[in-house]
């Protein structure tokens, strides 16, 4: 549960940077494009 809230308020803090609720979008895709790095690596 503490892992879910860290990361839930990373994702806060995006959005308060941003202003928006398009910062958490942002924070999604910035760790989609880190698991897809790892992924293509492992390829």
């Amino acid at each position: 549960m503490k892992e879910q809230k860290s990361v839930q308020n990373t994702r806060e803090e995006f959005s308060i940077e941003f202003g928006d609720v398009n910062g958490i979008k942002l924070y999604e895709v910035l760790q989609a494009n880190k698991d897809n790095k790892r992924s293509s690596k492992k390829k």
